[in-house]
């Protein structure tokens, strides 16, 4: 009688394992701890071809500071990964090293994915405003709308790439192609 209830329950105890195993397979992995961060510094690397006659390619480096970042794969509203930020950067003309340009811009980018259980190519929209000058062509505001991919979105490391139109509301020459490439690191 006593090895037929120790058999029993083994039995109900395998059972109740499997069921258990079976159940994480079909919710998929247990999603990453949320967090946020504020005041990330970041360095980038901007192109920007703007739409004038005869202007050449600009190239060049900048900084942004991101004031707040999050990642949250957990259940809940809302994007899953995203940033607010805002960034300045000094490009050169590559046809005429004497023409320069300075940008500056606000705005965040938010991922399409609300709860992404991965860390590497999240897409993501950004919406930006800013002011450009340009010693050639003059200066303007502008609205910035675009689109990229968080290459790697992990807690203290984040690097995203990030095309979209300079659209310059009082300069239509400085209206352009614009992309960089940009990588974050939280030191807290």
């Amino acid at each position: 009688m006593r090895r037929r209830a120790l058999a029993c329950a083994a039995s109900l105890l395998a059972a109740l394992a499997a069921g258990e195993a079976r159940a994480s397979e079909a919710t998929g992995p247990a999603p990453a701890e949320p967090y946020a961060a504020m005041l990330v510094p970041s360095v980038m690397g901007v192109a920007y071809l703007p739409r004038a006659d005869g202007a050449g390619a600009r190239l060049g480096v900048g900084a942004e500071l991101l004031l707040l970042t999050w990642s949250n794969s957990a259940e809940g509203f809302g994007p899953g990964q995203g940033k607010i930020r805002f960034d300045v950067a000094g490009l050169w003309d590559t046809s005429d090293s004497s023409q320069w340009t300075l940008l500056y811009r606000g705005g965040a980018s938010v991922s399409f994915e609300g709860r992404p259980h991965r860390s590497f190519l999240v897409p993501y929209f950004s919406a930006d405003i800013g002011g450009i000058h340009d010693k050639a062509l003059g200066g303007s505001f502008f609205v910035d709308p675009g689109g990229g991919l968080y290459l790697l979105y992990v807690k203290n490391f984040i690097v995203d790439a990030e095309a979209g139109y300079l659209f310059a509301l009082a300069e239509p020459d400085l209206s352009g192609f614009k992309a960089h490439l940009t990588v974050s690191v939280a030191f807290w």
